[in-house]
């Protein structure tokens, strides 16, 4: 009886030894959950990719670096900046411009990321999303000439836009605190009069469109008076010719009655009458001649009448509805090109090309594997 006792006491304390690492185990290791994804190990650092990226021999070995770095950390600063700085040398614009966005925000003395933005807004003609980022690039990078240039010429189209866009006062303290500050810079002063002078001669050349097209409508609107004038003598003769005809019809009717009560008695009164109706029928003849002449020359005339009004039209209608309307574009110039900030320049030939002929002989060509059974050869 003892013995069972102590055998169930020792089974009893073996179960709970086996329960208690269980439990402690399960608490001090997590456990593993089956949704989850596997952690990405990437090949190289991130130091290494942005090395790589500002090395790269073109865009698309770039692109391949930075897609892999993303994966690291696609908030990486000095990651993005070398992205926007390499897509930009390789004169990528559209792609270096989202890279410049995000740099604007991290970093908003980057003067180049300013002037990125402001230069893809422009090259697309949006040229008030365009005022704002350009003047900030100027006010980061004054030594730039290219975008000195873009800011004058965009604080010279907000001036002369009509109606003029509505813009923040931030904005326009920006405008006026430029104006102040870089009238004496000679970039923003050339752009700034240069989009003047386009605009002056826009404005000459909107003048003389408008004075032509006040010309050439006054000639149709002349031809125009000239084709009713002359479809309303043609009318009236067209009735006066249709009137004759019925009448001569008339008189050839009575004509032919007089004639028939002539064949049964000869009167005097019959032959008068016979004879002023011939007489009278000559006239109708005549005159109705006349007007079938008249008519042909007025068709004549309507019909030349008619073909220059509709070159007049057609002229008319190569001109432009509104000539006040003539969009107005300058040559944005990249930023960064002229002044101290530039992008680095990739190493070696641009292409990845090596220069010159290679040294040491070329490698053989591995030979073809004889055909006939062997491995992958089934």
């Amino acid at each position: 009886m003892k013995h069972g006792l102590l055998s169930i006491a020792a089974a009893g304390m073996m179960v709970c030894w086996l329960v208690g690492s269980a439990w402690g185990q399960g608490a001090t290791e997590p456990v593993a959950d089956p949704t989850a994804q596997p952690t990405f190990k990437p090949k190289r650092s991130m130091a290494e990719l942005i090395k790589s990226i500002k090395d790269a021999p073109d865009a698309a070995a770039a692109g391949r670096d930075y897609a892999e770095a993303v994966k690291i950390d696609a908030k990486n600063t000095e990651l993005c900046e070398a992205y926007m700085l390499k897509m930009w040398h390789f004169g990528k614009y559209r792609i270096a411009y989202y890279p410049a966005l995000q740099m604007t925000k991290k970093d908003p003395t980057n003067g180049l990321a300013w002037g990125i933005v402001g230069y893809y807004q422009a090259m697309r003609g949006n040229y008030l999303k365009a005022l704002e980022p350009t003047l900030q690039a100027a006010k980061c990078m004054p030594d730039d000439a290219a975008t000195m240039a873009n800011a004058g010429s965009l604080v010279a189209w907000y001036e002369s836009a009509k109606p003029q866009p509505k813009i923040s006062p931030e904005l326009k303290s920006l405008i006026d605190l430029g104006k102040m500050g870089w009238s004496g810079t000679k970039e923003f002063a050339d752009g700034l009069a240069s989009y003047g002078k386009k605009i002056g001669d826009v404005k000459k050349k909107a003048d003389a469109l408008a004075k032509e097209t006040s010309e050439k409508k006054k000639k149709a609107e002349t031809i125009l008076k000239e084709y009713k004038k002359l479809d309303g003598e043609f009318r009236k003769k067209y009735k006066q010719a249709v009137d004759q005809a019925k009448n001569r019809k008339n008189m050839l009717n009575q004509l032919a009655d007089v004639e028939f009560k002539l064949k049964a008695k000869r009167t005097n009164q019959l032959i008068q009458r016979r004879n002023a109706l011939k007489k009278n029928i000559s006239s109708a003849s005549k005159r109705i001649t006349e007007f079938e002449k008249g008519l042909r020359s007025l068709r004549s005339k309507g019909a030349k009448v008619r073909r220059d009004l509709d070159a007049a039209k057609n002229a008319l209608g190569k001109l432009p509805a509104k000539s006040s309307t003539v969009r107005l574009s300058f040559e944005c110039r990249r930023p960064g090109a002229d002044g101290k900030v530039t992008a680095a320049a990739p190493k070696g030939n641009p292409k990845g090309k090596p220069k010159g002929k290679p040294k040491g002989k070329p490698k053989d060509k591995p030979k073809d594997k004889p055909k006939g059974k062997g491995k992958g050869n089934n």
